[in-house]
């Protein structure tokens, strides 16, 4: 098991300090009717997504949860110089500068490549997303494919990430990604309230 997931820590990004102080955000994780809510938390602003399933269960590492029996990724780091967001084209083009970041990354650490791979542009709720499909080098003993979603959510990049593991429904995997970025929902300039919202989920 512990082979399994050191495979993701390496796919997991590295962020740099700049000199611009990024809103701080803090994640919580609230058991929902439906599976689960979670909820980032800054100074001023919030966002929020779901996660809808029979079965929600956490994992050695804080960033993974299995859903469904499906491993499941969202991190955010700090990436715009500027919490105001951008207009949708000029996100268009940071959420590509990112993919392309992260697929040398990628690279760099697996010692593979150029990896082939699918990126699509998504428009969710008005909001410009990115979805990336990246296949693996074929010597990888268990995962085929990475599913990923970008989102710029103020100055973070919400990332969602999935593994497709050898044998697995492409389809499932690609539509429990969707849906979770299908349900993010931005508060500019208000906090959510986690003991109300404890209630009215639960």
């Amino acid at each position: 098991m512990k082979n399994f997931f050191l495979i993701f820590l390496l796919l997991a990004s590295l962020s740099t300090q700049a000199q611009y102080q990024a809103e701080e955000f803090l994640t919580a994780k609230l058991k929902a009717r439906y599976g689960v809510m979670v909820v980032y938390n800054g100074h001023t602003n919030s966002f929020t997504f779901r996660i809808e399933a029979d079965s929600v269960k956490n994992t050695e590492d804080p960033n993974f949860l299995w859903v469904d029996g499906k491993l499941f990724q969202a991190t955010i780091i700090p990436f715009l110089q500027n919490p105001k967001a951008p207009d949708a084209a000029e996100q268009k083009r940071l959420l590509e500068a990112y993919r392309k970041y992260e697929q040398a990354y990628i690279e760099k650490e697996l010692n593979a490549g150029p990896l082939k791979g699918k990126a699509e542009y998504l428009n969710i709720n008005n909001k410009p997303m990115l979805l990336w499909t990246l296949t693996m080098p074929k010597d990888n003993p268990s995962i085929s494919k990475q599913f990923y979603i970008f989102a710029i959510c103020f100055d973070q990049m919400l990332t969602f990430n999935a593994p497709l593991e050898k044998g697995k429904d492409e389809a499932d995997i690609k539509k429990m990604i969707v849906r979770c970025a299908e349900t993010v929902e931005i508060f500019p300039g208000q906090l959510q309230d986690l003991n109300k919202l404890y209630y009215e989920v639960k």
